[in-house]
């Protein structure tokens, strides 16, 4: 099932817009377990935005901000990362460090990391933040994997945020299938670093389904409209998707109400909304947060 806002258009719900109207107000998720946060963007320079900033500094004050896990593994399709992988991955994550002011930075690549190791890196008390950048979908699902259960773990029990960009957030949805639908314009679905994979097939294309069966649609805008309604119309899989265009972000913090709060990233937003990162934004109550087994 897709969500709509049906209020808005006057038709019957499929896809729910981050940017337009909310679903009814009694269809609030059960998310009341978890003390951490959910940031999710499309856009990758989401922290040039003040109201984005406005709303993460809301979400994360200056005095936890000690040490930041950055993981770039999406982008492991990128030539700079082809030709000078290190130093391209630690001028990402240091622009970030910088910009978002956290004390240090460490680098999980899940393409090269033991468990062990990403096992120790996450178990840091000095954890605050885990940013998993966007990139090839595809290629981040394939190397995720075999971290799968830590971070299904640290989701629904960890108190540190977890920003999602792009592929970053696809993966935190019920599966990785969005990222088909825009065709050629999207993702390559068959990256030269990875096995050839056919993401058609419903184990293949799991993820870490943490928000109860939904899935994320980044970089919407108007043009894809009839590929969602064309999409929704024909999945054996019925999953709820929630699309966020390149200006709109989707957040949830745990330790207060369980609801989603969506805000508008762009500087001409209204700062209002974006001061605490609430318009109110309420979404089904099946997708409660929470770890699923995908076994």
């Amino acid at each position: 099932r897709f969500w709509f806002p049906s209020c808005a258009m006057g038709i019957q719900p499929s896809c729910h817009y981050c940017h337009t109207a909310a679903v009814p107000e009694e269809l609030l998720p059960d998310l009341e377990r978890w003390d951490g946060f959910l940031f999710l963007v499309s856009h990758p320079e989401w922290f040039t935005f003040h109201n984005a900033r406005a709303a993460f500094d809301g979400l994360l004050p200056a005095s936890r901000r000690r040490l930041m896990v950055y993981v770039p593994t999406a982008l492991c399709v990128v030539e700079q990362a082809e030709d000078h992988r290190d130093e391209f991955y630690w001028a990402m994550a240091t622009r970030r460090q910088i910009a978002l002011g956290f004390d240090e930075v460490e680098i999980l690549d899940l393409a090269d990391a033991t468990v062990e190791h990403a096992e120790g890196l996450l178990g840091q008390y000095r954890l605050d933040c885990v940013y998993i950048e966007g990139g090839n979908t595809f290629a981040l699902r394939h190397y995720a994997r075999r971290f799968d259960h830590l971070f299904r773990r640290d989701l629904s029990t960890r108190k540190y945020g977890f920003v999602g960009v792009s592929a970053g957030a696809i993966l935190c949805g019920s599966t990785v299938q969005p990222a088909l639908w825009k065709g050629e314009a999207g993702d390559d679905p068959k990256p030269s670093c990875i096995p050839d994979t056919d993401w058609d097939s419903f184990c293949a294309s799991k993820a870490w389904d943490v928000c109860r069966g939904a899935c994320f649609f980044m970089h919407f805008h108007d043009g894809w409209r009839p590929i969602l309604d064309e999409q929704t119309s024909q999945g054996d899989w019925a999953k709820s998707c929630i699309a966020i265009s390149d200006y709109s972000a989707l957040v949830y913090r745990g330790s207060e109400l369980p609801v989603w709060h969506h805000f508008d990233c762009r500087d001409d937003g209204d700062p209002e909304l974006a001061a605490d990162a609430t318009c109110g934004l309420s979404l089904p109550r099946e997708l409660g947060f929470g770890a699923k087994s995908v076994a």
